[in-house]
């Protein structure tokens, strides 16, 4: 399984669909917050050995979408010398060999309750994404794995506000955003790993108060 463009670094901004029309106040009393969620994503790349993992290149594939929840895919490459995984073409063929690869999914309880947390902070400069995800093997083996990152944005506040009716939806985004933590064990801030980020945004929505 393959990401789309859409899951990687610099994607989201464009993925957002906004109501038409638009606003420039902020939201005041008249309005009441219904919902609040979060958009990023981040890619990493280590190359050489790492303990426990076949090969000799390393790639993590993150992205959170809100309501749509988190997506994503570990995978461990072995590479010929001098030749780089082409992780990030979803349409060509892959130039190294696939040693293991984890496809990261939404893992919910009975209540179909997500057993991830995210949660971004107002104004719209730290995000935490922490708890259990499911991820599932390329012999299609599912088990529950634990993601615990924390993402910083150190980028100027820009927003956008959108009315539409009742509704207010309010976009705030930051760039400059830098990420520590683990997924599926790896440590993304240590071990070698270069990582890119998206910008950090928010997209809060409120509804007019009767």
């Amino acid at each position: 399984m393959r990401l789309t463009r859409l899951l990687l670094v610099g994607g989201l901004t464009a993925a957002l669909a906004l109501p038409a029309g638009s606003a420039s106040a902020t939201p005041d009393r008249a309005w009441v917050r219904a919902d609040r969620t979060a958009l990023f994503s981040l890619t990493a790349v280590a190359q050489g050995d790492l303990p426990g993992h076949e090969g000799n290149w390393h790639t993590v594939v993150l992205s959170v979408s809100g309501d749509d929840g988190i997506a994503g895919v570990v995978t461990d490459w072995t590479c010929a010398e001098g030749v780089e995984p082409n992780y990030q073409d979803a349409e060509d063929a892959w130039v190294c060999a696939v040693e293991s690869r984890a496809v990261l999914d939404d893992l919910v309880d009975a209540l179909g309750v997500s057993e991830l947390v995210v949660r971004v902070n107002r104004p719209t400069r730290n995000l935490l994404i922490h708890g259990e995800v499911l991820a599932t093997d390329a012999e299609g083996v599912a088990s529950a794995q634990r993601v615990h990152l924390l993402a910083h944005a150190y980028g100027p506040l820009t927003r956008t506000v959108t009315d539409t009716g009742p509704t207010r939806v309010v976009v705030e985004e930051r760039s400059r955003t830098r990420v520590r933590g683990r997924v599926l064990g790896l440590r993304l801030h240590r071990l070698g790993f270069a990582v890119d980020t998206s910008t950090l945004v928010a997209v809060s929505t409120y509804v007019r108060k009767p």
